[in-house]
């Protein structure tokens, strides 16, 4: 019985501990497991973390890629852009990037200085759209805080640059860009195209790469544009130089000088005609053209466009600066046909309009800025001329040449010298006054007879005429017989140096002279009194004064020889 009482408590005994066994066992597997879940937590929260990091590291890795890719690719540009010898064919490459296709679309690279835009190269654009390109200031001001901007949509296609292109350019233009960049001298470089590169590339990376290609090109686009720039300049300086050439040539009438000056002027500015008016000296009158010329029209056709150069002559006397006149504006003056464009350009000199030139053509496309320079230049070069033409005009109405040396009469010579004096006076310059007494002459018509005192004459203004042909030919000398034995010269812009040497000259050539009347020699000689405004005098009546001084002072004194009026007394030069 007792054995069975321990046999019964032995077995719970081991049936206790054998329970403890298994719910310890049970207790550290349940820990275990717990265990095993939390590492698991442990690695999926890692696994995440390096997946979030390898992300990270591949959309850099992307990023770094395309930085890459667009570094190569203006690399690559820049190189191909550096290696041309050729600046517009180094341009031309460039833009080519952008707009492959003219049909497409087009590019422009401008430079911007003193306000003034330069086109170095386009690409898809006409000459039309060219002439007459203009960027809104809205848009430059934008650059100047922006440094790239995109017109689409209602600003693209209210704005001026757009309304100023030509029809056909306009049509396909849905989107354009500008992209600016400064030079080292502060001129601003301009990219306008109507696509950007790479194509299919998102547009933040193009815009980054064009301002990228705009930076490393600007220096190349700056010395491309100073190439340009001095090209210019040598082509007005070449084209002002043949203007110029023309007024060293010798005309009959000075009128002929400023007619072929302004056909030649109106061939270099592609102008249809050019008509130069004059300011009445009424102002109730109607402004007559002095100089009008052009392409041949039919009469009709030609009367009515001259009607119309009538008409803007009085707009362009009363303007104080020139003028341009497009198509629309010319409507509104109710010239509604034949002329589409002109550039009105006042005659100015001290500050009183003296003239306007009408340049009109039936083209639509603007004048161009070296167009409208050498129009400013060839008005002011032209005004001294138009003046000295006036002069002599009116004086050859008047005017009578002595029928005997054939030089111009006492009455041309009054009017002559004073208008050259008023002239000298206006533009600060000297003008001399040479008068001129051949030596006993009464001796000569005493013994000789008066024909034999003609002939004398007659050589000695034709000797004259040889002597004043030499001078420079800007230099319009005035030939007179001032009365009787007594001849005049005018030298405009002679100092008294050049005066001298002149008189000299003069003197000479007179004394040596072989002279016959009849196979019998005549020697002459003469005595000259010089003297030279404004040094020794400061109106006509002195100046002629002082110089007959002059005279009887060098027929006192010996005769043939040459005396200079001074400030106190009169020099001499034998």
């Amino acid at each position: 019985m007792a054995s069975d009482i321990f046999v019964s408590v032995g077995e719970v005994v081991d049936n206790a501990v054998s329970g403890g066994y298994v719910i310890a066992i049970a207790l550290v597997c349940v820990l275990q497991y717990v265990l095993h879940l939390y590492r698991i937590s442990g690695i999926k929260e890692q696994s995440e973390l390096i997946l979030k990091e390898m992300r990270g590291l591949e959309g850099e890795l992307h990023v770094v890629q395309k930085e890459r890719t667009l570094t190569h690719l203006e690399n690559y540009i820049l190189r191909e852009f550096v290696s041309q010898t050729e600046p517009k064919r180094a341009l031309d490459l460039l833009l080519r990037r952008f707009v492959p296709s003219k049909h497409d679309g087009f590019g422009i690279f401008l430079v911007f200085e003193s306000g003034m835009p330069h086109v170095l190269h386009q690409r898809g654009l006409s000459e039309q759209s060219l002439e007459s390109l203009e960027i809104d200031q809205y848009i430059l001001d934008r650059l100047d805080r922006e440094e790239a901007i995109l017109l689409e949509g209602n600003e693209l296609f209210n704005s001026r640059f757009l309304s100023k292109l030509d029809a056909d350019d306009r049509r396909n233009i849905r989107e354009l860009y500008f992209v600016s960049v400064r030079g080292v001298d502060e001129s601003k470089h301009i990219l306008v195209s109507t696509m950007l590169y790479p194509a299919g590339a998102p547009r933040e990376q193009q815009i980054a790469l064009a301002k990228r290609l705009m930076i490393g090109v600007a220096g190349n686009v700056q010395q491309s544009f100073n190439l340009e720039m001095h090209k210019h300049e040598l082509q007005a300086t070449k084209e002002m130089l043949e203007l110029r050439s023309i007024t060293d040539q010798v005309f009959e009438k000075p009128i002929q000088m400023i007619e072929v000056f302004v056909e030649s002027f109106r061939n270099k500015v592609q102008a249809d005609r050019i008509a130069l008016f004059l300011t009445p000296q009424h102002s109730d009158k109607t402004p007559r053209a002095l100089v009008s010329c052009g392409i041949n029209l039919q009469s009709h056709v030609e009367n009515r466009w001259m009607n119309f150069e009538n008409q803007l002559s009085r707009i362009g006397l009363s303007l104080s600066e020139s003028a341009l006149y497009n198509k629309g504006e010319l409507k509104q003056l109710k010239i509604d046909t034949l002329i589409e464009n002109v550039l009105l350009i006042p005659l100015v000199q001290n500050n009183k309009t003296i003239g306007v030139m009408c340049i009109s053509k039936q083209s639509s496309s603007d004048f161009t800025g070296s167009q409208r320079e050498l129009a400013t230049w060839a008005c002011e070069y032209l005004t001294d001329s138009i003046l000295k033409a006036l002069s002599y005009a009116v004086v050859e109405r008047e005017a009578r040449e002595d029928p005997l040396t054939k030089l111009a009469n006492r009455r041309v010579f009054d009017k002559l010298f004073s208008l050259e004096l008023q002239n000298a006076q206006v533009a600060h310059t000297d003008c001399s006054l040479l008068m001129i007494d051949l030596d006993k002459f009464k001796l000569i018509n005493d013994n000789l007879g008066h024909q034999a005192g003609d002939e004398v004459l007659r050589s000695v203004g034709q000797l004259l005429k040889e002597q004043t042909a030499e001078f420079r030919s800007s230099d319009r000398v005035i030939l007179a017989r001032y009365g009787g034995e007594e001849l005049a010269v005018v030298l405009p812009g002679f100092g008294t140096e050049g005066t001298l040497r002149v008189a000299e000259s003069i003197r000479a050539a007179i004394e040596q002279a072989e002279i016959s009347f009849n196979g019998q020699k005549i020697s002459v000689t003469c005595s000259i009194g010089a003297g030279t405004f404004p040094v020794h005098a400061q109106d006509k009546e002195s100046l002629l004064a002082l110089t007959d001084e002059a005279l009887y002072n060098a027929k006192s004194s010996g005769r043939n020889r040459t005396c200079m009026v001074m400030q106190a007394a009169t020099q001499h030069v034998n």
